[in-house]
């Protein structure tokens, strides 16, 4: 198993799951997140809901996607906190898709 799968499976009791996702408020989000910075796991994206009892709807103009760069960056962490926090103050789930730990700046083709 990965780092960054036990970092999911050490979280996962503070989440929300919704169809097998693990979502959490902002507080616990940006808990991962630093987490994550401390060993190095790298954030390949956020996804943001608005929970309801009965429906888990996606915020569309709410992702952060830093997949698609080729590369990941030592300020990655630094961003998503802050993605989370511009929005911990709308009720918003967020779902932090974690990537293996690599040593940051190098390519991801490499």
């Amino acid at each position: 198993m990965s780092k960054a799968m036990y970092l999911a499976d050490e979280f996962r009791p503070r989440a929300t799951i919704r169809g097998g996702t693990a979502m959490f408020a902002a507080d616990d989000a940006i808990a991962l997140v630093q987490e994550a910075h401390k060993q190095r796991i790298i954030i390949l994206g956020i996804d943001t809901f608005r929970l309801t009892e009965k429906a888990t709807e996606p915020m569309m103009d709410h992702i952060l996607d830093l997949s698609t760069r080729g590369f990941f960056a030592d300020d990655d962490w630094g961003q998503s906190i802050q993605f989370i926090q511009e929005r911990a103050g709308q009720g918003f789930h967020f779902e932090i898709v974690l990537g293996d730990a690599i040593e940051i700046g190098r390519s991801r083709t490499r």
